[in-house]
């Protein structure tokens, strides 16, 4: 496993033994980009406030920031098709988010949180 930084990309957190997993953070332009995209998809899901932070490698899955949550965590992971009822806590904050994964070993920690 490997944290590091791409010249692109603020961060990432990735499965160097596999490549089959892992976290990457957005820089603003694709956090600006990314958000956009959803929130013109799937207006009926994304509140106006939530933000797309990050992409899994590997999976379509993306993290959002939902600073509106009030129940629980404020970091969602969401697939592209699925109602937002059905989006995962996956924590309170980033460091949350990668400590989970870490502690995981790249396995869906948030999926097993969540009822």
């Amino acid at each position: 496993m490997i944290c590091g930084e791409f010249p692109e990309n603020p961060g990432y957190i990735e499965d160097i033994n596999y490549g089959q997993w892992g976290l990457h953070l957005l820089d603003w332009r694709k956090v600006a980009a990314r958000t956009e995209e959803q929130q013109t998809a799937r207006p009926d899901q994304m509140k106006v406030d939530d933000i797309v932070i990050g992409e899994f490698l590997g999976d379509l899955e993306i993290l959002i920031y939902a600073p509106s949550e009030v129940a629980g965590s404020r970091l969602l992971v969401a697939l592209p098709l699925d109602p937002r009822d059905d989006w995962c806590p996956a924590g309170d904050t980033i460091a949350a988010v990668l400590e989970g994964m870490l502690n995981a070993n790249g396995e869906k920690y948030w999926e097993a949180n969540f009822d």
